[in-house]
C-alpha cells in the first residue's frame, strides 16, 4: 500500500539472486546481511573470548550492540530467539579481560 512508510521482508535467502532481484525491481534495497550458522562452538578454544549460551539479562546489552551498529533495535527478536521451543539457543561471546560483549549469534 502507498500509505505504509515501509514494508520489512526478513530473513531473505541471500544466495537466491534471482529472488533478490526481484524483490529489487519491486523498490527494496538490503539494509543488513544475516548470516545463519549451525553447530556447536569448541569448547577448548583457550583465546580471550567466551562463548556461552545467551540468557533473558543478555537481551539489553545485545540489543544495544546491534542498535549501535545498525541503528535500530530488534530487541523482540532477540527475546523470541530465547524461547525454549527453539532447539538452537543463540550464543554471545565476552572478551575475557574487559568483560565486554564482542558478538553474539
Amino acid at each position: 500500500s502507498q500509505n505504509c512508510r515501509s514494508i520489512r521482508i526478513a530473513f531473505v535467502e541471500t544466495g537466491n539472486l534471482r529472488f533478490l532481484s526481484i524483490l529489487s525491481s519491486l523498490g527494496f534495497r538490503p539494509q543488513e546481511t544475516v548470516f545463519v550458522l549451525s553447530g556447536s562452538p569448541v569448547v577448548s578454544y583457550s583465546g580471550p573470548i567466551e562463548v556461552r549460551e545467551m540468557f533473558d539479562q543478555d537481551v539489553s546489552t545485545c540489543d544495544a550492540m546491534h542498535a549501535e551498529v545498525l541503528g535500530c533495535s530488534r530487541k523482540n527478536d532477540l527475546i523470541h530467539c530465547l524461547d525454549r521451543m527453539f532447539s538452537a539457543r543463540p550464543y554471545i561471546a565476552i572478551d575475557t579481560i574487559s568483560k565486554e560483549f564482542v558478538g553474539y549469534s
